[in-house]
């Protein structure tokens, strides 16, 4: 009898999305590269994918190598490869950084595994005696904070082989 596997569900933060246009070669991309070939589901929102286009778009204000074309085509990529959640019903209050509670609302809707992100306050969220961490184990029971690193660490098999 075969076991069956459940899908890694991954919210990404725009620091990995970001991290992964900028560096080819590093775990962030390896992540992404893994969504863009379904070993991993990418859950998006439009309150999200407006993010990821707003800090992409000033990026390439920095960096002339990162065409629009580009940025368009990787979220094109990822709302179409991954699981597009049009509506987000949940809230969460996350008084620390307001702004990054649309990755955890995403992460509840969607029934997410795992954020990933570089982002120090939620890395550490999971296990924080405060409030906070106490709302977020309750809602979202199982979902590891990780970053690339360590997610590609957990499950070698989202690299793709060579």
């Amino acid at each position: 009898m075969t076991e069956r596997v459940s899908p890694i569900r991954v919210v990404l933060d725009t620091n990995v999305l970001l991290r992964a246009l900028v560096n080819r070669a590093s775990r962030s991309r390896d992540v992404v590269t893994a969504c863009e070939v379904r070993k991993a589901i990418c859950l998006v929102s439009k309150p999200l994918l407006d993010e990821y286009r707003r800090v992409l778009t000033h990026l390439q204000e920095r960096d002339e190598s990162i065409t629009q074309f580009a940025i368009q085509a990787q979220l094109r990529k990822l709302q179409y490869l991954g699981e597009y959640i049009r509506y987000v019903s949940v809230s969460f209050h996350f008084s620390r950084d307001p702004t990054d509670a649309k990755l955890i609302e995403l992460a509840i809707e969607a029934k997410a595994t795992h954020i990933v992100t570089y982002d120090a306050d939620r890395i550490p969220l999971p296990a924080s005696r405060k409030d906070a961490g106490r709302r977020f184990r309750q809602r979202l029971r199982g979902v590891s904070v990780a970053r690339p690193e360590d997610l590609i660490g957990q499950h070698p098999e989202l690299l793709s082989p060579s």
